[in-house]
C-alpha cells in the first residue's frame, strides 16, 4: 500500500525536506510504498491548508513555526489524516519554560499533538534530534570552519551531533511503517554515535580537511558586543547566548541507541560527515 505524506517546503524546512527526499529515493522500495507530496509553501502560512493535505495519509511537521504547524495539525484532524510525524528539538532544550523560543514552540506543538492523538488512526511520531551536523554547512559555524578557527562560547559542554541523513532515514522509516493505532504517541530521541566537545569537533575537522582548525573559547560576556558590532539582531544575540549556556550545561550531551535500533545500523559519524562534505569548507578568512 502506498502512503502519501505532505512534506511542507519552506526556508526553515528546506534542509530536512531535501534530506528526506534523498532518503526516500535511496530506500529500496520507497517508490512503491511511499510517496512524498512537496508543498512549496510560502513563509507566511496560507489561510487554508486543506488543499495541501487533501488525499494525504500523513503529514510531517518540521518547520518550528507555531502558527503554521498548528494550522496543519488542525487541517489534518478535519481531513482525518492517518498519521502525523513531528520533528521537534533535543529533549534538553524542550519545555514550557525553555531558555530558547524554539524549545517552547516545539513543546506547545507536542502538547497539541498529544491532545489530538486519538484523531489519527496511524498514531503520532515525535522525533527529537540533537543538533544536526549540517549546522556546520551554513551560517557562522561554516564561516568559522572556513576561517580555520572555531571560536565558541561553549568550553566543556558536549553535543551528540546527529547526521541529517540519519534523521531523514528515521522519518522515512516511520512514514512507511505505522507505529500503532489511534491515540499512540511514539517519542524518539535521535543522536549521533558520540557526544563531542567543540574542541574535539575542531580536531576532527583538522584531521579530515588536512589543515589545522583551531578551537578557541570566546567568553560569554564578549558575545553580545561582538555580535552587535556585526549587526546581528538583538533576538538572535540573546538566542546565541542562551544556546551556549544550555550546551555548556549538557542539554544535548546524551547519546541514545535509537538510530541503530530503528535502522539496524550504527548512526553515521562526525568524521564521515566531514569527509563527505570536504568541499564545503574552502579556506577563507572569517570576518
Amino acid at each position: 500500500m502506498t502512503r502519501t505524506y505532505l512534506l511542507p517546503f519552506t526556508r526553515a524546512t528546506a534542509p530536512l525536506a531535501l534530506s528526506v527526499l534523498r532518503s526516500a529515493a535511496a530506500a529500496s522500495s520507497a517508490a512503491s510504498d511511499l510517496a512524498l507530496r512537496v508543498a512549496l509553501a510560502p513563509d507566511a502560512p496560507p489561510s487554508d491548508v486543506s488543499a495541501f493535505l487533501d488525499g494525504c495519509d500523513g503529514v510531517l511537521l518540521a518547520g518550528g513555526d507555531l502558527t503554521t504547524e498548528l494550522m496543519l495539525l488542525g487541517a489534518a484532524q478535519q481531513l482525518k489524516v492517518r498519521r502525523v510525524l513531528k520533528v521537534s528539538c533535543a529533549v534538553g532544550l524542550l519545555g514550557e519554560s525553555s531558555v530558547l523560543e524554539d524549545g517552547r514552540v516545539h513543546w506547545r506543538v507536542e502538547q497539541q499533538l498529544r491532545d489530538a492523538s486519538s484523531a489519527f488512526s496511524g498514531g503520532v511520531g515525535v522525533l527529537r534530534p540533537a543538533m544536526g551536523m549540517d549546522a556546520f554547512l551554513r551560517g557562522r559555524l561554516r564561516e568559522m570552519v572556513c576561517g580555520r578557527t572555531l571560536s565558541m562560547s561553549v568550553k566543556s559542554g558536549r553535543v551528540a551531533f546527529v547526521h541529517p541523513r540519519d534523521v531523514a532515514d528515521v522519518v522515512v522509516r516511520l512514514a512507511r511503517d505505522d507505529a500503532g493505532g489511534s491515540g499512540s504517541v511514539e517519542e524518539l530521541e535521535l543522536t549521533g554515535p558520540e557526544a563531542l566537545s567543540f574542541e574535539q569537533v575542531a580536531l576532527k575537522f583538522s584531521q579530515q580537511l588536512g589543515q589545522s582548525v583551531r578551537y578557541s573559547y570566546f567568553p560569554l560576556w564578549a558575545v553580545q558586543p561582538a555580535l552587535w558590532i556585526k549587526g546581528v539582531r538583538p533576538d538572535e544575540v540573546m538566542r546565541e547566548i542562551a544556546l551556549a549556556k544550555a550546551l555548556e550545561a549538557g542539554a544535548e550531551a546524551q547519546v541514545t541507541d535509537t538510530v541503530s535500533e530503528l535502522l539496524g545500523r550504527p548512526p553515521r559519524s562526525f568524521d564521515a560527515f566531514v569527509k563527505e562534505n570536504q568541499s564545503q569548507w574552502p579556506l577563507q578568512s572569517y570576518k
